[in-house]
């Protein structure tokens, strides 16, 4: 059972919460994960220089850090939680402990800043200019502590908040009872260093382009993960607690797996209702070509005062499962390959606007939405 809890909190750190966002994303996905895996790599070589190997372990791994870093500034983080988390001895004595973090804040430092220097040779405006670090933490912050309460909806509200909590309580709890106090000490260096990791990368980017989603946190989405290996590494683990323990992971696995599931099935339901509306509004074109003569042409398309991105009921965040009708600039695109026509898509008219839309909210597909002028649709998102 032990070697059970040990792939679940491999598998929950690595392979972690925030990770699930990669997939929804394939234009990306194969870049980041391999970005992860040369992180792990670095992991491997820095420890092994740690344990007495040669120099060229730290070199190795600093590279493959540096090439990690690029599949994504924000997957970065696991690397020095783990150095951090695996590190034999630190607390043994304060030339141990001075030695493994000079090397560990090397490891991590190195690639973070060979990354800014070739992410300003690439002229990229997210490093460019004069930082503010103040004003980075506090727009980090807020965005941070929202995330952490929703999990983008990959859990249910607050769930992941609440057993980290616990399952982090109940290690400390276990820690102080043992009056092990390297082991206490080694609790709080990894807290620390996992704060640090989650919001460290945002204190070198601007205040105004920081946007905290779950590829830019992936390490917090490790959480989980991280809070079992500091149970395993304890002494004198009782059966009944890594039942308890391997229990706790399987609940935390299955809630996530069911929201996923919801996520999934949402997707299908929102491209459903879009294939709904569409298909609808094809209907009326067709009436009104063969009640006038008239052949529509062109698209005006334009939005209600409160377009509604995720339709009532459906799991989603942001992007995903967002409605493709809710969108001005996707709805043409998607009218046309829902229907197979050809039509121009054009700007809306103001005096159509007003005459028609303004001031109006819609909750579904209503004819009043569907405005046919001359060889024009008059189209209104809502």
């Amino acid at each position: 059972m032990s070697w059970l809890l040990m792939i679940f909190s491999s598998f929950m750190m690595i392979s972690n919460l925030f990770v699930l966002e990669y997939f929804i994303f394939p234009e990306y996905t194969g870049a980041i994960c391999l970005g992860i895996f040369f992180n792990i790599l670095e992991v491997k070589f820095v420890l092994k220089f740690l344990e007495g190997g040669s120099w060229k372990s730290f070199v190795l791994g600093v590279f493959l850090g540096t090439i990690g870093m690029m599949g994504h500034q924000g997957a970065f983080g696991i690397t020095a939680v783990l150095l951090i988390l695996l590190a034999k001895d630190t607390f043994a004595n304060v030339k141990m402990f001075v030695k493994n973090t000079v090397v560990i804040g090397g490891a991590y430092l190195i690639p973070c800043v060979a990354n800014v220097i070739l992410t300003k040779l690439a002229g990229s405006a997210r490093v460019a200019g004069k930082l503010q670090i103040l004003e980075s933490l506090k727009a980090a912050v807020g965005q941070i502590a929202d995330l952490l309460m929703t999990t983008a909806n990959f859990m249910p509200k607050y769930v992941y908040f609440v057993m980290c909590i616990i399952a982090g309580g109940a290690v400390l709890v276990l820690v102080i009872m043992k009056k092990d106090i390297k082991r206490l000490l080694h609790v709080f260096y990894v807290a620390v260093v996992f704060l640090l990791a989650v919001i460290s990368p945002f204190l070198m980017t601007e205040a105004v382009y920081i946007s905290v989603v779950p590829r830019t946190v992936y390490v917090m989405g490790a959480g989980m993960g991280i809070i079992l290996i500091l149970y395993l590494l304890l002494e004198d683990k009782s059966r009944i607690r890594i039942y308890a323990a391997a229990g706790y992971a399987v609940l935390f696995l299955g809630i996530q797996y069911f929201n996923t599931c919801q996520m999934e099935t949402s997707h299908y339901v929102s491209v459903g209702i879009d294939y709904y509306d569409v298909n609808y509004i094809a209907q009326q074109v067709w009436i009104y070509e063969n009640d006038t003569g008239n052949q529509i042409n062109r698209i005006c398309i334009y939005t209600d005062d409160s377009p509604l991105g995720i339709y009532y009921g459906l799991t989603g965040y942001g992007a995903i499962n967002e409605r493709v009708m809710s969108n001005t600039w996707a709805a043409g695109n998607v009218y046309k390959r829902f229907t197979g026509t050809d039509y121009i898509i054009e700007e809306g008219d103001p005096q159509v606007y007003e005459q028609y839309f303004k001031g109006k909210n819609w909750h579904y597909l209503d004819d009043e939405q569907i405005v046919f002028i001359g060889d024009t649709l008059h189209l209104c998102l809502y």
